[in-house]
């Protein structure tokens, strides 16, 4: 599932942000003792330490502190006498260069339509980090074995340490910037060419630091042409470095709007059902409803119809009024939306068809259970039976509507299946045409078929989200719905939280309780809990080290019980009498379709490529780059 990739996702959009130079500090260390050895594990443990960048004053701090250690570098290398008027020149010099490169760097963003990902902060970092980089090879390359070894000068040696950051800082501001490459290069080489000032000072040869400059500036541009061949690909027109540009703005500063336009340009209309149970009051006014969308939460965060459940619901109340709960219906991550945009048009066609509907039943079906692998429970209306899916063993993700249209083919009757997703399991994979277990459900579902028992019933429906659960611990935005259905001898609780799956001791405690607490407080004696969630992917990508918790697993289940505890007793206070509607409606929207694989590929072939670019062609082109460099050091 794509959602278990976002992990990966991270870690890779961070090779373009603020830990992309400790991932390549650490490669050219690996220069110094000529040994290439995997240290992958060792950077992903670093960034996941140190996520966010510090501010203000810290990262001035930061430059000046990293300015001086590299100028104390510098003047040791060269055999300078260490007096406080030429340390205080050194560091003026290097300290202008961290701050030149910077501004330069920030004003090309803000050129570039004000683009927030290199802004001034992000820009003195890419700075400080060049002078890392400084920093190792200088210390690699400066010193009398090296540079015996190599048989080059201390000019030389000082060139290609100072020019090499010039790659990295390329990456960055190439795949970040929409500018010209002309810009591009000088933002990325003008602290290299600051420093250059510090070389004609304190050496003696100007020729062999411009032949060294030169000879190292030519193999950064080879390795960043080699770069750009080994890392970009087209994928159907879309550039996978603008994809992760995409990312890096959701990732950075939280605005989806550049990912979903490369991903639209990626996704075709296709066919979308919505289905729904409507109630209303008995003044004629609409109490809420259950919607089921064959439209999946995804991929991540707030990208797409990540925050399905939210959205529509929201959407619908702020028009009709009322309470809409979201399931989770026949979907898998192909039928994603690439952008927030399609889900609001789905909004708008399921008010027209609320507002359009007029055929309202006094008598609600009863439902009617089974449990075989699957625990299923159906609500067989006069046109369309509802069948609440709950997955005991573990082992399923999602349902395909493939699946749905192929089990009402089979039978024989109109189905909309509905997807509690609520028993998170280790091996989740969807259930598809041709899996043994959709046999286990053709077998099944007919069981719970065919109920003619039916009765006026009391509905009560509330919401609550401020539930004080956030979204590290599992919950999104639109908290815990609930609608009790009072047939007087029985109660079904449509429990439904926003959270992006549930852990089974989690779903057993919430089904316990719920019939406790209303056998104890409302009298019932017969309760059947459905308890469910949204699968919203606004809960992933969010946290570090984990790509989401679903409910449950990081959150005190007290929290989810007095959350639950709240909706259940707003919804036992409106409780009244309701006729019901239900209906199943079709639109177009775009989706990712087979594409949705697009994300995943992204991702594994980035990192993968990456990571050999960096630990194989990186080294050898260091590594010639010293043989050339001795060839011609005079």
């Amino acid at each position: 599932m794509l959602h278990q990739n976002m992990e990966k996702t991270s870690l890779f959009i961070s090779f373009f942000s603020e830990m992309n130079y400790f991932y390549i500090s650490f490669y050219f260390y690996s220069l110094a003792s000529f040994i290439v050895r995997p240290v992958e594990r060792r950077i992903e443990d670093l960034y996941l330490s140190i996520r966010s960048l510090p501010r203000g004053t810290l990262i001035v701090s930061f430059s000046i502190l990293s300015s001086l250690v590299l100028s104390l570098e510098f003047l040791f290398f060269m055999d300078c006498p260490l007096s406080l008027d030429l340390l205080t020149y050194s560091f003026v010099l290097v300290l202008l260069s961290t701050l030149l490169s910077a501004i330069v760097v920030s004003l090309l963003a803000r050129a570039d339509n004000r683009n927030p990902l290199l802004n001034l902060r992000r820009s003195l970092y890419l700075s400080i980090y060049s002078n890392a980089v400084i920093f190792i090879l200088w210390a690699i390359s400066g010193n009398q074995f090296t540079r015996s070894l190599f048989s080059i000068s201390l000019e030389s040696a000082y060139s290609f340490s100072i020019a090499s950051p010039i790659l990295i800082r390329l990456i960055v501001i190439s795949t970040l910037l929409s500018i010209n490459p002309l810009l591009q290069f000088i933002g990325a080489s003008i602290n290299s060419f600051t420093l250059l000032i510090l070389g004609f000072s304190l050496l003696h040869s100007e020729s062999s630091l411009l032949t060294g400059l030169i000879i190292s500036l030519l193999l950064q541009i080879f390795l960043y042409i080699i770069f750009k061949s080994f890392i970009s690909y087209n994928i159907e027109g879309v550039e996978n470095l603008e994809l992760m540009k995409g990312f890096l703005f959701e990732w950075a500063e939280n605005d989806p709007t550049y990912i979903e336009e490369k991903l639209s340009q990626l996704s075709q209309p296709e066919k979308i059902e919505v289905a729904y149970i409507l109630f209303q009051e008995e003044t004629g006014k609409i109490k809420g409803g259950v919607i089921i969308p064959s439209l999946h939460p995804g991929p991540f965060r707030n990208v797409g119809s990540s925050n399905l459940s939210h959205q529509i619901s929201h959407g619908l109340e702020e028009i009709m009024g009322g309470v809409f709960l979201v399931f989770h219906g026949a979907a898998t991550h192909r039928d994603d939306a690439p952008s927030s945009g399609e889900v609001g048009h789905i909004i708008q066609d399921i008010s027209k068809a609320i507002k359009r509907e007029k055929r309202f039943l006094s008598r609600f079906p009863y439902p009617k259970q089974h449990r075989n692998l699957f625990n299923i429970t159906t609500f067989t209306a006069h046109n369309l039976s509802f069948s609440f899916i709950s997955q005991l063993n573990c082992d399923a993700e999602d349902i395909s509507h493939d699946v749905a249209e192929y089990l009402e083919d089979k039978i024989g009757t109109d189905l909309v299946l509905i997807d509690l997703h609520n028993n998170i399991g280790a091996e989740g994979k969807p259930i598809t045409l041709g899996d043994s277990r959709v046999s286990v459900l053709e077998k099944i579902v007919p069981k719970t078929l065919n109920v003619q028992r039916a009765r006026q019933v009391k509905v009560g429906m509330a919401k609550v989200r401020d539930t004080g659960i956030t979204r590290k611990e599992g919950m999104g935005p639109d908290g815990v719905s609930v609608t009790l259905i009072d047939y007087g001898d029985l109660c079904v609780v449509l429990l439904l939280y926003d959270a992006n799956n549930m852990t089974p001791e989690l779903r057993e405690t919430l089904e316990r309780y719920v019939q406790r607490y209303l056998k104890e407080n409302s009298g019932y004696r017969n309760v059947i809990p459905l308890v469910g969630t949204t699968d919203t992917h606004t809960v992933t990508a969010i946290g570090q080290g984990v790509t989401y918790h679903p409910l449950g697993n990081a959150v005190d289940h007290g929290k989810v019980l007095n959350a639950t505890k709240r909706c259940l007793n707003k919804a036992i206070s409106n409780l009244g009498k309701s006729k019901y509607a239900v209906n199943r409606i079709y639109t177009y929207v775009k989706v990712l379709g087979e594409n949705y694989n697009i994300l995943k590929n992204v991702v594994v072939h980035g990192v993968s490529s990456y990571k050999s670019f960096m630990k194989f062609i990186v080294p050898t082109v260091l590594f010639l780059n010293l043989l050339l460099l001795s060839m011609f050091s005079l």
